[in-house]
């Protein structure tokens, strides 16, 4: 199994501190998912980490600039509270990377 794997399940488990133990090399390496995940987990405090939005955006755009359309998908919403422009922009850019679920603008 995969470091990824294992981070993954860890995360869906709710065991969001080993999950972010896990993820934080990988996230540092580039790797998109690890990123989006880390996004997460400081976006939504989850954990004993505590919310943390300029680390969430940080996370999720880098993501985001990988092609990662959850991540640009949060990051607008993350964003949109003070950057409406931005988020729809962002929205957008997460269809075009193949999340179906984002507003449609």
């Amino acid at each position: 199994m995969s470091i990824l794997t294992t981070a993954q399940t860890a995360y869906d488990a709710g065991d969001y501190d080993l999950a972010l133990q896990l993820l934080l090399p990988l996230a540092e390496g580039g790797n998109a998912e690890a990123q989006c995940l880390v996004g997460s987990i400081y976006h939504l405090g989850l954990g004993s980490t505590e919310p943390n939005e300029s680390e969430a955006e940080k996370w999720y755009a880098l993501a985001s600039d990988r092609g990662h359309g959850l991540a640009s998908n949060n990051l607008a919403a993350l964003v949109s509270h003070c950057d409406s422009q931005r988020a729809k922009a962002l929205y957008q850019l997460a269809i075009a990377q193949g999340f179906q679920h984002a507003p449609i603008f």
